[in-house]
């Protein structure tokens, strides 16, 4: 029982340095020696350089997806749609980084117009709005272009950011526009131009009670 005992530490030990000697290969050699602390950081930090290195190479294989050439312009969509969702799970704090790929997407895919009323192009768009300063001037290139004018997300979306930059009458002829274009699905457009005009009444009678300006 003893030598078994022994042997496994023995085992164990020689374990512990096998990992040691692997991480070592990574380290460079400092003149004066290294504290032992600082030699333990580097050794614990190489798994996360692993991960960061199989991030790096998930990267190269999304960025070869959407410049590979097709016959089908929707593949290329579906690859920078999954190239952005990826980002997500992986990077979900880092938002500059995330509207830079946004944008990029965005206006690789205006290469394509049989895209432009395709859904998942919209949602894309609007994603890469909620980051931008000036959303508004992006909707209004988008409907010049006539890009996803055809749902009604994208009148709602539209005249979102224009009532939280208080441009309500903007707004008011953003519902109206979705309206009179049958922008689908027509009731849930039917039901947002509602709303707003409950909120603008509601806002209305809250500027009355407190003696407050009529609205912009």
């Amino acid at each position: 029982k003893t030598q078994h005992s022994s042997t496994s530490r023995m085992a164990d030990t020689v374990r512990d340095f096998s990992n040691y000697e692997v991480n070592q290969e990574n380290i460079a050699p400092a003149r004066r020696g290294r504290k032992a602390d600082a030699l333990t950081r580097i050794i614990t930090d190489t798994p996360q350089r692993v991960a960061r290195e199989a991030l790096e190479a998930e990267r190269a294989v999304f960025e070869r997806r959407v410049r590979t050439p097709t016959d089908n312009p929707r593949d290329t969509l579906v690859a920078w749609k999954d190239y952005v969702c990826w980002f997500r799970n992986y990077n979900p704090s880092n938002i500059e980084d995330l509207k830079q790929l946004l944008e990029k997407a965005t206006n690789s895919l205006l290469a394509f117009p049989s895209l432009f009323q395709d859904f998942d192009l919209l949602i894309l768009w609007t994603d890469y709005t909620d980051l931008c300063l000036e959303p508004q001037e992006v909707f209004s290139f988008l409907n010049q272009k006539e890009v996803g004018t055809n749902h009604a997300l994208f009148y709602e979306k539209w005249a979102r950011h224009q009532e939280a930059a208080l441009k309500y009458k903007d707004a008011k002829k953003t519902y109206e526009l979705g309206v009179n274009r049958r922008a689908e699905p027509v009731d849930q457009m039917t039901r947002w131009k509602r709303d707003f005009s409950k909120r603008m009444t509601a806002l209305i009678e809250s500027r009355k009670t407190t003696h407050q300006d009529p609205l912009p």
